[in-house]
This record gives C-alpha cells, sequence and structure tokens, in this order.
C-alpha cells in the first residue's frame, strides 16, 4: 500500500477503511488534515466479508460526521465522495446514488451483505474514503469498482460501526488473529431534517478524512476492484 483513505467515525480516534489496504501491511501511517501524522495505529476489528477495518490512533476531540441512515437513501439523490484518489489529498466528487443491492448480485464481490452503487467517481486511493449523503451525512465507506464506467461501491457504515465498539485491539500486521466480535449498529444516527448542503459546505467534512500511507512503498494499482 502507498496511499489510501479512512473516515474518522468518533472523537476519540477511531478511523475505518477498507481492509484491503492494511491487510498483511507491517506498518501504517495515518495523518489528518491538519498535518498531525500518527505511527502507532491499532487494529481494533476486521469485517473480510464487507472489506472494512476500524483503526484506533492517539487522538482526541477528531471531528466526525453525522451518520445516514441507509433506509433514508433512494436511487437518483445527490452523493459525494471525499478520499484520497491517486494521491490527491481531500478530493470531493459528486455522482448519483444508483442503487442499494445484494453483493451477491455484484461479480467478484462475495455474498452475504448490502451494497451502496454510486457514480460519484473513484480511483487508486479512494479506497477507505467516504461516501457522503446531499447532507455531508456519512453513508458508506468506499471498497471498490467493478469494470465499467462509475459502477463504485460502498458498504454501509450503519452495518459495520460495531467494528468500533471494541476496547482492546492488536498492533498493525495481526489483524489475521483478531477474534471478531461485532456488535450491533451503533444508534446514535441523525435524522433527514435538513435541507440540502452546498458542494462547498459538504467539502468542509475533508478534515474527518485521512491519509493512509507506508512511505517505504512506492505507488502500486488499488488492490480490491470488483
Amino acid at each position: 500500500m502507498a496511499l489510501g483513505s479512512g473516515v474518522i467515525v468518533r472523537p476519540d480516534g477511531i478511523v475505518m477503511t477498507a481492509y484491503h489496504l492494511i491487510k498483511d501491511q507491517p506498518a501504517v501511517q495515518v495523518r489528518l488534515k491538519n498535518g498531525e501524522t500518527y505511527d502507532r495505529v491499532v487494529v481494533l476489528g476486521i469485517d473480510e466479508r464487507r472489506d472494512v477495518a476500524a483503526l484506533r490512533i492517539p487522538a482526541a476531540n477528531l471531528q466526525t460526521l453525522n451518520r445516514a441512515r441507509v433506509e433514508d437513501a433512494y436511487p437518483g439523490a445527490t452523493v459525494y465522495t471525499i478520499s484520497n484518489p491517486a494521491g490527491l489529498e481531500w478530493t470531493a466528487s459528486s455522482g448519483i446514488l444508483s442503487a442499494t443491492r445484494q453483493a451477491d448480485d455484484v461479480a467478484g464481490a462475495g455474498a452475504g451483505y448490502r451494497l451502496l452503487q454510486f457514480t460519484a467517481p473513484v480511483t487508486h486511493g479512494s479506497s477507505g474514503g467516504a461516501l457522503a449523503d446531499d447532507q455531508g451525512r456519512l453513508l458508506g465507506i468506499v471498497v471498490g469498482s467493478l469494470g465499467g464506467q462509475n459502477l463504485n461501491f460502498a458498504v454501509p457504515v450503519e452495518s459495520v460501526l460495531g467494528l468500533a465498539n471494541r476496547v482492546d485491539g492488536l498492533a498493525l500486521g495481526s489483524a489475521r488473529n483478531l477474534d471478531l466480535r461485532r456488535r450491533g449498529p451503533d444508534s446514535s444516527v441523525a435524522q433527514r431534517t435538513e435541507p440540502p448542503r452546498s458542494p462547498a459546505e459538504i467539502m468542509r467534512s475533508a478534515r474527518t478524512i485521512c491519509v493512509l500511507g507506508n512511505p517505504e512503498f512506492p505507488p502500486e494499482p488499488w488492490k480490491r476492484c470488483f
């Protein structure tokens, strides 16, 4: 891994990202938009089926996004991605939510979970980034793309929030031995009561996005493309 993305989901330093970014990596740095860089990264939990991991960094009082329910999202709604595509850090892109579908319907994605299909552009480095609705609320974690134009996918964040509820963890590189006990989704989800926000307002959410990288490795293609 040379560069990827992560989303701060709790103020006490909990970050969610795509599991394939950290799998078998001996070390990963996490860098925030304010320039703070963290080398002590602990794996709290992994969900290999959904390709999502929860990490902890030694930080506090971090900004997070409100979260949206998948049930409130509908095909045709405007969505945004905020990630680090091709090393262009904290980039926002827009598109629409195409569908909410079962992974069973997507070639190579596995089975037994939901995916959010969207058209906002993603590329190498976008894995682990945020998919947000038109109010800037977090809908999902970007995990992959299918061959074709703008056939991109994210895992609903409400499906994996239980990973962030662990209080213990293992040093990075030991995730394959993690005893994963997932809990139910966090119930503190913001309701849809506000009007849509402008793209400029959405972009203010970029400070909740992390850069995940290991400077010892050169850039390489995105590891997970459905």
